[in-house]
């Protein structure tokens, strides 16, 4: 498992206008559909992905990225999965052999109401009111539904337990991480080889 965080303010105009000339020209169309900060944000998650693609020796260029119906890339023909997720300008991209998934959120004013929706009984005692601990369980179960490439309408069918520095899963074929830096959580998601 390899992954990278970035910035876009780190970045400048004329550096995006070379990152489009790196990305597929498919993606590339798909990246022009977006506007702003979210399609610097798009940009860059590819550059990410390159970077760590590279550094195993496999080449943006020679593969093939397919998507299921709920928009989880994949690499065609290749065991490498990886996924990639963006908020406020931060970017992070993660590659691994095995089902990935990685979502980062910043910690703001969320409103409370979605604990309702997310969480069990267990993670409301858990969250409590703090929006550190919500915003670190709604990247843990949006990481995990990202792994499986579902999207998260029943997101108490899976539960976390926090024990100190541990993150246990009713789905005991994955691993848990959570990583909190500065004034966001960037969670992972990692399917187990048994």
């Amino acid at each position: 498992m390899k992954y990278l965080v970035d910035n876009i303010e780190f970045y400048t105009d004329g550096d995006f206008k070379s990152f489009e000339k790196i990305i597929k020209p498919q993606k590339l169309n798909l990246i022009s559909k977006k506007e702003g900060q979210k399609q610097k944000e798009s940009l860059l998650g590819e550059i990410l992905l390159i970077k760590l693609l590279n550094d195993i020796k496999i080449f943006y260029k020679d593969i093939s990225i397919i998507y299921n119906k709920n928009g989880k890339p994949y690499i065609l023909n290749n065991p490498i999965f990886f996924n990639i997720s963006h908020k406020d300008g931060i970017v992070v991209c993660i590659i691994n052999n095995t089902e990935i998934g990685i979502d980062i959120e910043t910690i703001n004013n969320k409103n409370m109401e979605i604990l309702n929706f997310i969480a069990t009984d267990s993670e409301k005692i858990y969250v409590g009111n703090s929006l550190k601990r919500l915003t670190k369980l709604f990247t843990l179960k949006e990481a995990y539904f990202k792994a499986y490439g579902k999207d998260m309408l029943s997101p108490k069918d899976v539960q976390f337990k926090f024990y100190k520095n541990k993150i246990m899963c009713s789905d005991n074929t994955v691993y848990c991480k959570s990583i909190y830096k500065e004034n966001y959580f960037i969670s992972i998601i990692k399917k187990i080889v048994i």
